[in-house]
């Protein structure tokens, strides 16, 4: 009886992968990872299931869970260069060989992008309406007691002083002696 022959494909392949991933502030990033793989020849084994999408997953989340949503943005290339650090480590552990890993997106969802615009946008507000309003309520404040103070000029020129001098006396009236 002749030994039964295995083909297997050991040519190197892209895989793509995306995930949604929760940061350090607990906010959520989307992010597309290509991953350009192949089995390592000299260790290959036909009963080793395949571990590339647990290995990419569980390693993206770990290290995007050690940044803050700013930093993922404006550390681009150290975010890049910890995670192919780590896919290479673990796929070694695997027997598979990584030609090539790429962050080919990564972006923030709409909500967070949204919100942090507004944030900003308040918080542009917030420097100059407080001052805006006081200004506007010490007008409106002059402008009343200006106005008041006319009408009682008016009506002491008008009808005499006979009107303050009765309050006088009944504001007196009520003071004990």
């Amino acid at each position: 009886m002749a030994p039964k022959a295995f083909i297997f494909d050991i040519r190197t392949r892209f895989h793509t992968f995306s995930s949604i991933s929760g940061t350090k502030d607990l906010q959520r990033v989307n992010l597309i990872l290509r991953v350009l793989s192949r089995p390592e020849v000299s260790q290959f084994s036909p009963n080793l299931p395949n571990p590339r999408p647990q290995i990419r997953r569980e390693i993206l989340k770990a290290v995007v869970a050690q940044f803050n949503t700013d930093h993922l943005f404006t550390e681009r290339p150290s975010v890049f260069a910890l995670v192919h650090k780590s896919l290479v480590r673990c796929a070694k552990d695997f027997n598979i060989v990584l030609d090539d890993v790429v962050i080919t997106h990564l972006s923030s969802p709409r909500p967070w992008s949204r919100s942090r615009w507004r944030s900003r946008r308040q918080r542009g507000r917030n420097s100059w309406w407080p001052k805006r309003s006081r200004k506007l309520a010490a007008i409106i404040r002059a402008e009343s007691e200006s106005e008041a103070a006319k009408l009682i000029s008016d009506a002491t020129a008008a009808a005499g002083m006979g009107l303050i001098k009765l309050r006088k006396i009944e504001a007196l009236r009520g003071l004990p002696a």
